[in-house]
């Protein structure tokens, strides 16, 4: 069976992007097409955020308006990221345009929870799980930033308890790559032509702890 076009959109910050190059990268070596037209999809999928409010209204501005995309086109709409993994309970309420919710804990899975979506064999509609996932150079990804400029996620996560900050509840516990590990994916990025590479995590000063 051919595999579908899907629109991809991803919101919020460059964590959250390095997470849907590799939901993208994991779409497209299974054949799937990565369309820039709503209108020509058959699957849907927004990658949320929800740290600030201003980033809730983003997302939830963005599931609905894919939401009327699919009352034209009837592509599943499936919604990943910190919103999912957040407020999924709710949302199952409250959004039930949504077909599948994704949490951070379980975008890793992402093609095994689409093909049950599309064999009409999904047990549940959210799947939300403490996140422990990082990805490694092993993990095929799709850039989507300028050829010459990439991120290198080197740990992800948060240990601190911050009383004002989501972020341990949504990304789960530190935990950090391996030195040969990010050494293997720079390396990658370097033979596809990238000149600028920029670290990020949620807590870059307690890398390796």
């Amino acid at each position: 069976m051919t595999a579908p076009n899907i629109y991809f959109t991803s919101l919020g910050c460059s964590k959250n992007l390095v997470d849907s190059e590799v939901m993208l990268g994991q779409l497209d070596s299974e054949g799937y097409k990565i369309t820039h037209d709503p209108l020509e999809a058959q699957a849907l999928i927004v990658n949320t955020c929800s740290f600030i409010e201003a980033s809730k209204i983003e997302s939830l501005e963005t599931i609905l308006e894919m939401a009327e995309i699919k009352k034209q086109t009837k592509a599943p709409l499936i919604v990943s990221g910190c919103l999912a993994q957040r407020y999924w309970k709710d949302l199952e309420v409250e959004m039930p345009e949504v077909d599948l919710f994704i949490g951070t804990g379980e975008y890793q899975n992402i093609l095994s929870h689409l093909h049950a979506l599309k064999n009409g064999k999904l047990e549940k509609k959210s799947f939300v799980e403490i996140p422990r996932f990082i990805h490694t150079e092993y993990d095929p990804r799709l850039q989507m930033t300028p050829k010459h400029t990439a991120w290198l996620k080197i740990s992800e996560g948060c240990d601190r308890k911050c009383t004002f900050c989501i972020i341990p509840t949504l990304r789960g516990k530190l935990r950090s790559r391996s030195i040969p590990s990010l050494i293997k994916e720079a390396t990658q990025f370097g033979e596809n032509g990238v000149k600028e590479l920029n670290l990020i995590s949620q807590d870059l000063s307690s890398y390796g702890s």
